[in-house]
């Protein structure tokens, strides 16, 4: 199950990232070009603040290791392959969230080993962390099949049409199926955690919303991307990092109440901030 479950993964996320390549051009990928300021504000919210909020409620809160090392992870891995979906599903600016993923994505290669080795700077246990290993995962994983469906996109343009929506939908489906899957197998984790260590993980994902709503700047759809941006981390990764440091059982139990309870946090944020987009909307047409 374990190895039939890998696979699935891989294929799914791979067709995620090739259905959006077909949807992505290469203006939107530069989106952040022209606007130093912004990506100089995005990357502190995501690279820098995230990580540090994370390390310091792990600090206040004195959590088992397991789930104090499983939050760390996280935080230190930026550029979840679903963070432009979301954006672009949610109503946020696809073409900032997709300019700042590629980005952290990229630069994560030198933030997450860099990171990891000051969360445990002062502490006896070292996280091995191997820079090819990053390379690979995040080339595999996204790059490759980005790339290849930008290229379609771009000298294609009509197989990329033909291609683009049955890819949507079966990478789609089998997300959905896959999901389900892993909380009918995994769900006991997310029932034996402890009310510490859960209070912690929602402390980190809306702290998390919250820099980057704030770093945001003014403009309603840019605080909404960034703060996706912020809160979606890079599960692969933090997991390839685990698995080359802890056998697999040990890192499920850790990883998966993150994942539960940090999706419900994500949805009450966007639900209070669709409200609020409405609400907004409201007053404006009674003025009117």
């Amino acid at each position: 199950m374990e190895n039939f479950l890998k696979i699935a993964i891989g294929l799914t996320l791979f067709g995620l990232k090739l259905s959006e390549g077909l949807n992505t051009t290469t203006k939107e990928l530069t989106y952040l070009k022209t606007k130093p300021s912004l990506l100089r504000r995005s990357l502190l919210a995501v690279d820098v603040l995230v990580p540090l909020v994370a390390f310091a409620i792990v600090i206040i809160f004195q959590l088992p290791r397991g789930i104090a090392v499983a939050i760390l992870l996280v935080a230190a891995s930026p550029g979840s392959p679903l963070s432009s979906r979301k954006v672009f599903n949610k109503g946020g600016i696809f073409a900032y969230g997709a300019s700042l993923h590629l980005i952290v994505l990229l630069l994560s290669v030198i933030t997450t080993p860099i990171t990891l080795k000051l969360f445990f700077a002062f502490d006896d246990f070292k996280i091995d962390v191997s820079l090819l290993g990053i390379v690979n995962q995040i080339m595999i994983a996204q790059l490759i099949p980005l790339g290849i469906g930008i290229f379609i996109h771009q000298k294609f343009p009509s197989l990329g049409e033909k291609i683009v929506k049955p890819i949507t939908i079966i990478a789609n489906l089998a997300l959905i199926g896959i999901i389900f899957l892993i909380l009918v197998i995994t769900f006991k984790f997310v029932l034996q955690i402890d009310f510490s260590s859960l209070l912690a993980i929602v402390l980190v994902v809306a702290s998390s919303l919250g820099i980057g709503h704030l770093f945001g700047g003014r403009n309603h759809e840019r605080r909404h991307t960034l703060a996706l941006v912020c809160a979606s981390r890079n599960i692969g990764l933090a997991v390839f990092i685990a698995s080359s440091n802890f056998p697999i059982n040990a890192i499920l139990p850790n990883l998966i109440p993150y994942l539960f309870f940090g999706a419900i946090v994500e949805a009450i944020y966007l639900k209070i901030l669709n409200s609020g987009a409405r609400s907004a909307g409201e007053r404006v047409k009674g003025k009117g």
